[in-house]
C-alpha cells in the first residue's frame, strides 16, 4: 500500500524557495531553475508542490510541479487543450522504493483533474527501457505521443507521454 501524502503548493517565499533549491540540489539538477519556476507560478503557469507524508507532516519527502501553460512547448501544457504537464517529480533518497512516487502521481493526477479540470496530463522521461520511472508511467496508462526528443543528457533522448484523466 502506498503511503498517504499531502501536496502543498509552495507559495513564493524564501523558506519555500530554499526548500525546493535544497531538493533540486539533492537530486543533482535544476537548482538554478527554481527562481524561474516561482516566477512561472506567480504568472499562473505552474504550481510547485512540496510533498509530505501524512504520518510525518514536518518531513518533506519530495516535490512535484504541475505546468499549466508551456508556451515553449504547448504539446506538453496548454490551457486551450485542457492539458497540463507533470514535471520535476523527485523523492528524497531515504524515501525511495517505498511507494512515494506512486502516491505522488496519484495525488498530482487527482489535483490536475479536480482542481484544474484538466482532461489530459503529459510528462517527459528518459527514453530507456532500463528507466524505472518510464516503466512506472507506462504501467499507469501513459502513452508516448511523439517521437523521442534529442537531449544532451541521455543518448536515448527524452520520451513524451500523455494520459487521459477523463473516466
Amino acid at each position: 500500500m502506498a503511503p498517504a501524502v499531502t501536496l502543498t503548493p509552495a507559495q513564493p517565499s524564501e523558506p519555500n524557495l530554499s526548500a525546493i533549491v535544497q531538493l533540486r540540489t539533492e537530486c543533482g539538477w535544476g537548482a538554478d531553475d527554481v527562481p524561474g519556476w516561482f516566477a512561472q507560478m506567480q504568472a499562473g503557469k505552474r504550481v510547485n508542490y512540496l510533498v509530505t507524508d501524512n504520518t510525518k507532516p514536518n518531513d518533506i519527502v519530495g516535490m512535484v510541479s504541475l505546468v499549466l501553460d508551456d508556451s515553449q512547448d504547448p504539446d506538453l501544457a496548454s490551457p486551450a487543450e485542457s492539458k497540463g504537464c507533470i514535471s520535476k517529480l523527485f523523492v528524497k533518497a531515504q524515501y525511495q522504493g517505498m511507494g512515494y512516487g506512486r502516491a505522488i502521481m496519484d495525488a498530482i493526477e487527482d489535483i490536475a483533474r479536480t482542481e484544474y479540470a484538466l482532461r489530459n496530463v503529459t510528462l517527459t522521461a528518459t527514453n530507456s527501457e532500463k528507466d524505472v520511472a518510464l516503466a512506472m508511467y507506462r504501467r499507469r496508462g501513459y502513452k508516448e505521443f511523439r517521437p523521442p526528443r534529442e537531449v544532451f543528457w541521455h543518448s536515448g533522448g527524452e520520451a513524451s507521454l500523455i494520459k487521459s484523466l477523463e473516466t
